[in-house]
């Protein structure tokens, strides 16, 4: 028998797969989607420093109805930009960020059968020089999701 993935996997993995919808060719303003990575722990390689890294940091019961829990899932992604323009580089990867978290504030994920919403948003930006000059957007955002009462499941 195997088991399904919990809900906050799912939710992770719903999360990953919007971010890679984040191309010039989908009508956004960067390729930035084309490096997703969750909870990313290896040094970014000089040469491919474009891209996102996301992480679930914090998850929380926020309410009890019935026989469900509702919950808040913490969301850090850490995009980075590089370029001659890194400052107009970061922006546009926040905006195809804000724009792709907005596009169905109420996101479904099939395997979940609920749903998820975005429910704050947080960005800052800041511009890093090491050996490359390099922008870094962070975004903190939450999801809010149900499972069964004391569960990793699904209702």
């Amino acid at each position: 028998m195997s088991l399904k993935k919990p809900a906050r996997q799912q939710v992770v993995d719903s999360i990953a797969d919007r971010f890679k919808t984040i191309r010039i060719a989908n009508g956004y303003r960067t390729d930035i989607g084309a490096k997703v990575y969750v909870w990313k722990v290896a040094p970014w390689d000089p040469k491919d420093l474009s891209g996102m890294i996301i992480r679930d940091t914090t998850c929380e019961i926020k309410g009890q109805v019935t026989q469900h829990h509702d919950w808040t899932l913490q969301i850090e992604v850490d995009a980075l930009a590089v370029g001659e323009r890194v400052s107009e580089a970061s922006r546009n990867a926040e905006a195809d960020i804000l724009k792709c978290i907005g596009l169905t504030p109420r996101w479904t994920v099939e395997a979940l059968s609920a749903r998820m919403e975005t429910t704050s948003i947080n960005t800052e930006i800041a511009v890093r020089h090491e050996e490359t000059l390099m922008g870094v957007v962070r975004f903190r955002f939450e999801v809010a999701f149900r499972t069964a009462l004391f569960s990793p499941e699904v209702p």
